[in-house]
């Protein structure tokens, strides 16, 4: 998938206009618009996720299986389809490039929720963010009233107590279309992504 918080992208219109398309992707009055839905697939969101127990014992593999296993709370659907989701645990664990002393390996073997003693891990992971905490995907499998989080200091957790309250950051993540061509760029704000469809 592509996300919208560090990757910038420009599309190629039918106007024959370069628009940015960093500033476009706001759903909440309009909705997506046309050109969104020319780039952009509906895709399968998992929606399996570890029990209370588990998290604190879970890597980047678990999380990962338990993602794409059908354990939910009590018959809640194991997927949705949606054009728009939010990042995974294993995205986000997945993400790291290990550091100095730490490798990528140990990073992933080392439980997510302990990652704020490794800092080399979150510390090097492209999808951290030390402003704020970030909501996830992952639900938990044995209560209806969590979901996991991305803490500001780098460690996963699932949280109940703002669930319905809080205003964390989120992270949008889209599946390009397979006929969507990347014309030039690197995906920074200096050097943004040129798509044609």
């Amino acid at each position: 998938g592509i996300t919208t918080k560090r990757n910038y992208v420009y599309v190629y219109d039918e106007e024959n206009e370069w628009n940015d398309y960093w500033f476009k992707l706001n759903f909440e009055n309009t909705g997506m618009r046309e050109i969104s839905r020319k780039l952009f697939d509906d895709t399968k969101w998992h929606l399996g996720g570890v029990t209370s127990n588990e998290y604190n014992k879970a890597t980047v593999k678990t999380f990962y299986s338990k993602e794409h296993a059908n354990e939910t709370y009590e018959g809640n659907p194991p997927s949705t389809n949606a054009m728009v989701g939010l990042m995974y645990a294993s995205d986000y664990g997945y993400a790291t490039s290990g550091g100095g002393t730490t490798t990528r390996e140990t990073c992933l073997e080392t439980e997510l929720y302990n990652w704020d003693g490794e800092e080399e891990c979150f510390k090097n992971d492209w999808l951290y963010d030390p402003s704020d905490y970030q909501w996830l995907m992952n639900p938990y499998a044995s209560r209806d009233d969590e979901a996991a989080r991305v803490d500001s200091d780098g460690f996963v957790y699932g949280d109940s107590d703002y669930v319905s309250n809080s205003d964390y950051r989120i992270r949008p993540v889209l599946y390009l279309k397979s006929d969507v061509k990347i014309v030039s760029g690197n995906g920074t704000k200096e050097n943004p992504y040129k798509l044609t469809i």
